[in-house]
């Protein structure tokens, strides 16, 4: 009798260890399935991004082919592309690095479209340029055939090259930073946290315009109209500008970005609207504002 139950027992114990190991056999192949599953879905991901980085770097040599000159900021961002590329390709595919590398492309693209729109805007520019300097050369040839009017029409001429030899100011912005204690800096629109203030412009390419030093001065109001950083006074034939920094660049007719950092007078910059003026001498060749929450 008892014989005959256990043998029952050992029956029973060997089907549910039987039905135990076919259960943990379909569990082990469906997470396999499901690993390689998610290892081919990684790879496909991380050879987008390789596809994706590779197409920005062909339009970033299209742009520099356009414009037939050295552009240091265009190279400067097609090396940090090349060099994402290439960590991209070495690096092992997994969720957290494809997040990032995900993040740096969308900054990158970003920056693409801030540099291109500056490209345009300076090519337009050069073409207006272009085009007035050939107009101004055949009103000169009709000029000398007028002689009754060659004065007027000189006088005339010599007002458009002047013009055209002026060196334009663009993109004057200002962005409220936050220097950390290890010398990290991060962009904050926060006044509670800003502590510097970075001023960036542009001075536009023109063949025509001449080479040299030039001093500038850069003038930043806060909301309170007091004038932050130096805050020193340049006299200009009787006339007082009170400013935040002088600049002295070299401009050699090609395009040129300079980027200046101010301390508020206080720990943290103050909530409110702050006014940014650059002056080339005394005259004011650009303006703008910001804002800091």
């Amino acid at each position: 009798m008892n014989t005959t139950k256990n043998n029952k027992s050992l029956k029973i114990s060997i089907v549910v260890l039987a039905l135990l190991l076919v259960g943990l056999g379909f569990y082990t192949v469906k997470t396999v399935n499901e690993n390689k599953e998610t290892t081919a879905a990684l790879e496909q991901e991380k050879q987008g991004i390789t596809n994706e980085l590779e197409a920005l770097i062909v339009n970033y040599d299209t742009a520099l082919e356009d414009i037939k000159t050295k552009d240091s900021t265009l190279t400067a961002a097609k090396t940090r592309i090349e060099t994402l590329l290439v960590d991209v390709k070495d690096a092992k595919a997994n969720v957290v690095l494809l997040s990032r590398y995900r993040r740096q492309i969308k900054a990158l693209k970003s920056e693409k479209e801030v540099l291109f729109k500056r490209i345009d805007s300076l090519q337009m520019v050069n073409a207006s340029l272009s085009t007035e300097r050939d107009n101004t050369i055949l009103a000169l040839n009709e000029s000398n055939q007028e002689v009754k009017s060659l004065s007027e029409k000189t006088q005339e001429l010599s007002e458009i090259v002047s013009r055209g030899e002026e060196v334009k100011f663009a993109n004057l912005t200002g962005q409220s930073l936050r220097e950390r204690n290890n010398g990290k800096i991060i962009v904050t629109n926060k006044a509670r946290r800003a502590n510097k203030l970075k001023v960036c412009f542009t001075l536009t390419e023109n063949a025509i315009a001449s080479k040299g030093d030039k001093l500038l001065y850069l003038q930043v109001i806060n909301p309170n109209s007091n004038v932050l950083g130096e805050n020193k006074t340049v006299d200009f034939n009787g006339k007082s500008l009170n400013y935040s920094r002088s600049i002295n660049v070299f401009y050699n007719n090609e395009a040129l970005e300079v980027c200046e950092m101010l301390d508020p007078e206080g720990k943290n910059l103050i909530k409110g609207t702050y006014t940014i003026n650059l002056f080339d001498g005394e005259k004011l060749v650009s303006a703008s504002q910001m804002e800091v929450l």
